[in-house]
């Protein structure tokens, strides 16, 4: 409820209770009728004023809870897993049910505020009456509190047990019909049978449209979500995508100008560095570790050679599941036996502390036993070169092709995903970078044109914005030691405050002389002085020249900027255009129809009360008719089928009701047909028929 209607709400009320008081100086008798009365509103009041109070909570509840479900949704659109699934699923539950609780307790509101206009209108025509008016007044507003109480406390209870039975929306709808139905009917009990009955009746219509009404708004508050967080998603996403792809290109950037430097050219390294994408794409590297491994690799091989030694390496790992140090150790050691010339146990290390049999790769390589091997090593008898190529040649006869298999993997379809991803973000951070580039280059010809000038101006900036802060501190300074020393600072001198200063100083010394005497309270006494002091400084500063002078200078801008903004709505109007757009829902979509026209607002409250009713959810499946539906309700009725059901055309149901359904009827020794007559049992027996006939109609298969 707005808080103007709040207001206006409580006004009301308000006034009531010296309406009750001129009622009572009237008849100048307090009798019972008028003491339920007085109580009956004491009791709305309460009620009332509990609602709100709880509506409040719910709110603030609800503003919490999108927010959870927010979170929610997005860890799980990243993990993608079932606890993440199910968090979400809660949350966007937790949600509905504060949206079903703040509208049911929106509905009470109006409902009791129903009630007492009602009955507010009763005692102002009641008020010249006679007793009998009382009477009838105080019956009236007994049986709506009570009416109240009763299908509050009923809807509720309804509600949950439904909601347990068949979920939120269908519950709601019911509640609804059935405490409205009752409030309605308790409204109309002072008009006796008749009022109960048609206050009932107009009680279950305005519950049946409330919670219609309720279930699309909920459905229509979905919807809105749902395209506020896909346009924030996107939008998110593309910034991420431009943020991620722009580090990407600017570190492939720089790996184009080192291997362009290494290489001799830019179009060498343009060629190499494609071949390393492509690389990244068949393997478990990625293009970073491929760039940094051929560092390490050129400085021995040649560009063609360093693929393939890349090639061994990457079935080594899908072996021996290296990690990428492991690939970095092994070469390393490719890459020192090559440019030292040597073999030492140290580099063999490298290999066989990661699962190389280096000794059956040398010893095949060299003709010999493996337990020569090491012998041969120590004495210098096996060439660097020789041993990497000879482990390079062992590595591919044990471990050839089983790369390609370990690209099946999840983990290694995970990692060549997140390299085709990086290679689209790096076009897009291409772009930007390119196109920034222009503007960067800009801005810092720009500067270095106004560096004087500019250095300047920041520099008064910088002198302005620090003489502020000495003169604070310099205030402060001063009436601390004006009250510990006792001595009133000159900067105080002409101050207003200086009064209360030398009452400080002198607080301060009496407290002072009772601490050194022992008197520990005495210390807090001292120190409230100080803050005291800290708080005199403070306002002397706000209220000093410099300090009025940079306020003067913030209202200023603050002005200005009004002024300029006022003069175009796009300058400020883009979030309230957003937020605008925002509140649109299923209403305003593009291809939505109207409000009255089929599948629009009212045929959509419509189709929710009929599902509601027939236990159906108005966003999930049809409902089911499983004992037969006695007439379609409207056109393109959705409606749940059954094996073995059977479905009438129009024309057939119109054929099968003038035909009269083939019913036939046997009393005793005497057989009667729909259409045979002539027995002196006829009319019970039709009667028979015609009963018969309609439970057949529903009964039938369909």
């Amino acid at each position: 409820m707005p808080k103007d209607s709040l207001n206006l709400y409580f006004t009301i009320r308000d006034g009531a209770s010296p309406t009750l008081a001129v009622i009572a100086d009237k008849t100048r008798v307090l009798d019972k009728e008028t003491q339920q009365l007085e109580q009956s509103y004491q009791a709305l009041q309460k009620a009332n004023a509990s609602l709100i109070q709880r509506q409040t909570a719910l709110r603030k509840e609800l503003s919490s809870a999108k927010d959870e479900a927010k979170d929610a949704r997005k860890a799980f659109e990243e993990l993608g897993d079932a606890a993440s699934q199910d968090a979400y699923e809660k949350a966007q539950e937790k949600v509905n049910a504060l949206r079903n609780e703040i509208s049911a307790t929106s509905k009470a509101l109006r409902e009791n505020e129903k009630i007492f206009k009602r009955n507010m209108e009763t005692v102002r025509k009641g008020a010249t009456g006679n007793d009998g008016g009382f009477s009838t007044l105080a019956k009236g507003l007994v049986s709506g509190q009570i009416g109240q109480m009763f299908s509050a406390s009923l809807g509720g209870a309804a509600e949950t047990l439904l909601t347990s039975a068949v979920g939120t929306p269908t519950a709601s709808l019911i509640s609804d019909t059935l405490s409205s139905a009752i409030t309605g009917a308790a409204a109309g009990a002072m008009f006796g049978l008749p009022g109960i009955l048609i206050g009932g009746g107009v009680g279950a219509i305005s519950g049946l449209i409330s919670g219609g009404t309720k279930i699309y708004e909920a459905q229509d508050d979905a919807f809105k979500d749902y395209v506020q967080e896909s346009m924030e998603t996107v939008l998110s996403d593309q910034q991420s995508q431009v943020d991620s792809g722009s580090t990407i290109a600017g570190s492939r950037e720089q790996d184009q100008m080192a291997f362009a430097q290494r290489f001799g050219s830019d179009e060498a390294a343009a060629e190499y560095l494609g071949r390393v994408q492509a690389m990244a794409a068949r393997t478990n590297y990625t293009y970073d570790e491929i760039t940094g491994y051929s560092k390490l690799l050129l400085n021995s091989y040649d560009p063609d050679a360093v693929f393939g030694v890349l090639q061994s390496l990457s079935d080594a790992t899908a072996a021996l599941n290296l990690s990428s140090g492991d690939v970095e150790q092994m070469i390393a050691g490719l890459s020192r036996m090559r440019t030292t010339g040597k073999t030492t146990q140290e580099y063999l290390n490298f290999f066989s502390e990661r699962g190389v049999d280096v000794y059956a790769a040398l010893g095949q390589a060299m003709g010999v036993d493996e337990s020569q091997i090491a012998g041969m090593v120590t004495k210098g008898q096996i060439g660097g070169v020789e041993a990497a190529q000879a482990i390079l040649d062992y590595i591919d006869e044990e471990f050839g092709g089983l790369s390609a298999k370990l690209m099946g993997t999840y983990d290694a379809m995970v990692d060549n995903l997140s390299d085709a991803e990086a290679n689209l973000q790096a076009r897009a951070g291409d772009g930007y970078n390119e196109t920034r580039k222009q503007g960067i280059q800009a801005q810092q010809e720009w500067l270095d044109q106004n560096e004087s000038e500019l250095g300047d101006a920041y520099s008064m900036i910088g002198q302005w914005k620090a003489s502020l802060e000495n003169l604070a501190e310099e205030y402060e300074r001063a009436a601390l030691d004006s009250v510990m020393s006792g001595t009133l600072s000159d900067l105080y001198e002409n101050s207003g405050q200086r009064y209360r200063l030398e009452e400080l100083a002198e607080e301060y010394q009496s407290a002072l002389a009772d601490y050194e005497a022992g008197n520990e309270e005495a210390g807090a006494k001292m120190g409230q002085l100080l803050a005291e002091a800290q708080v005199i400084a403070m306002n002397e500063y706000n209220a000093s020249e410099g300090a009025q002078l940079a306020l003067e200078a913030q209202l200023a801008l603050a002005d200005s900027i009004r002024e300029d903004s006022a003069s175009n709505a796009a300058y400020w109007n883009a979030g309230y255009r957003k937020g605008q757009e925002y509140s649109k829902g299923l209403s305003a979509a593009a291809r939505a129809p109207g409000l009255f026209e089929k599948g629009g607002f009212f045929d959509s409250l419509l189709g929710n009360v009929t599902f509601g009713l027939l236990g159906a959810d108005p966003v999930g499946k049809p409902p089911s008719h499983a004992a037969g539906l006695q007439r379609v309700p409207y056109d393109e009725y959705p409606a749940l089928l059954h094996e073995g059901e059977r479905v009438l055309t129009a024309s057939e149901a119109r054929a099968m009701d003038r035909a009269g359904g083939g019913v036939h009827v046997s009393i005793g020794s005497v057989s009667i047909g729909g259409g045979l007559g002539g027995v002196s049992t006829w009319d019970i027996a039709m009667e028979i028929a015609r009963e018969l006939e309609r439970a057949a109609v529903v009964a039938a298969p369909r």
